[in-house]
């Protein structure tokens, strides 16, 4: 839920090892053209809307169509302290619909909702042991390399679980991480609001190894895999500063 105008400015610094803001207005006319982005309008410096991607370096303003009007959302060169308080006056990002504030306390528990049923559904399906804890864990996947390999093992159960939890409505913005180095991942919900709490669940060891670390926490760094804004699902490793990203697989029930 940042101010759209002070991230794009700040992702496209040389400091920080971003894209560069035409690359961003590239990707946004992209969106725009597939149907994202219903209600935005990228404007060119004569007020006329830019469609196609070589126009993308002309964007000036993004303009956001509300019920009370037109919002600016991103004007390049506006740096006064009035103009950049008025993109964020409602504490909401109008771009991607998320809030600043308050925390999304029914985020967390639809995220961990969801945690609870997944597990349930792997065992009804025959995909997972039923039980809790490390001892099952090893069962489970001593079942799967000797006698059934329709079993999940912790990185198919923690894949399985972001899978599940790429398809909630929620709220707020998170990222799904599947983290940890072998032999053992787990997975972390990530949220973008400051407010909230990054949520650590562990599906392998089962329903008790839900871990809600408090607002400003750091995430774990290992990460294996991470969703987009859309939901979907990569498998990314980083290279001179960007993600190699595959399709994450969905699993057959």
């Amino acid at each position: 839920g940042e101010n759209l105008m002070k991230e794009i400015d700040y992702l496209s610094t040389p400091e920080t090892g971003g894209p560069s803001k035409l690359a961003v207005f590239r990707s946004m006319v992209d969106m725009k053209a597939m149907g994202q982005f219903g209600n935005i309008d990228l404007v060119d410096g004569n007020g006329q809307i830019v469609t196609g991607q070589l126009q993308a370096g002309n964007i000036k303003t993004i303009m956001a169509k509300t019920d009370d009007g037109t919002v600016t959302l991103y004007h390049a060169g506006a740096d006064s302290t009035t103009d950049r308080s008025l993109y964020n006056q409602d504490k909401r990002n109008i771009l991607v619909n998320d809030k600043e504030e308050p925390e999304h306390t029914a985020d967390v528990q639809k995220i961990v909702d969801t945690f609870h049923k997944t597990i349930d559904e792997m065992v009804a399906t025959g995909h997972r042991l039923p039980g809790g804890g490390e001892i099952m864990g090893i069962l489970n996947d001593a079942d799967r390399a000797y006698f059934d390999d329709k079993l999940y093992d912790c990185a198919d159960q923690a894949n399985k679980v972001l899978s599940e939890l790429a398809k909630q409505k929620l709220d707020g913005n998170w990222d799904l991480h599947l983290t940890g180095d072998p032999p053992h991942y787990t997975l972390e919900a990530v949220p973008h609001n400051p407010s909230d709490p990054i949520i650590h669940l562990d599906p392998w060891r089962g329903h008790e190894t839900i871990e809600i670390k408090p607002p400003g926490s750091h995430p774990d760094t290992r990460l294996n895999f991470w969703t987009d804004d859309q939901g979907t699902g990569h498998w990314g490793a980083v290279n001179n500063g960007h993600s190699t990203r595959k399709t994450l697989p969905s699993h057959d029930q």
